[in-house]
């Protein structure tokens, strides 16, 4: 399945993988979850679905976050777009979301 912008690829298909876009070696695809949960810890379950509906952000086209992923802007992107606006300081970007290891 394709759309405008380039191949629709599932959450369940996606485990840290280069988006194509992504000319950085050190770029990798945010899983869906991951995202969600990132959102969630930087901001607060509520304040961080409100941002997602509400926020209209200049760098995803004048979307939200929510019309963004919508039109199959990658996660990665709209995270961090999330967080140039909204001002977060560069070290609590990256690495956010992430489950913790599992014990063995």
């Amino acid at each position: 399945m394709r759309d405008a912008i380039g191949p629709v690829v599932r959450d369940r298909d996606l485990y840290r993988v280069r988006p194509r876009s992504c000319t950085s070696p050190y770029a990798v695809a945010v899983r869906a979850s991951e995202f969600r949960r990132a959102v969630a810890t930087e901001f607060g379950e509520q304040y961080g679905r409100a941002l997602l509906r509400d926020l209209v952000i200049d760098k995803l086209g004048y979307r939200t976050g929510d019309q963004a992923l919508a039109a199959g802007v990658p996660e990665r992107d709209v995270w961090l777009a999330l967080c140039e606006t909204m001002e977060v300081p560069v070290e609590r970007r990256h690495g956010v979301g992430l489950p913790d290891p599992r014990k063995r």
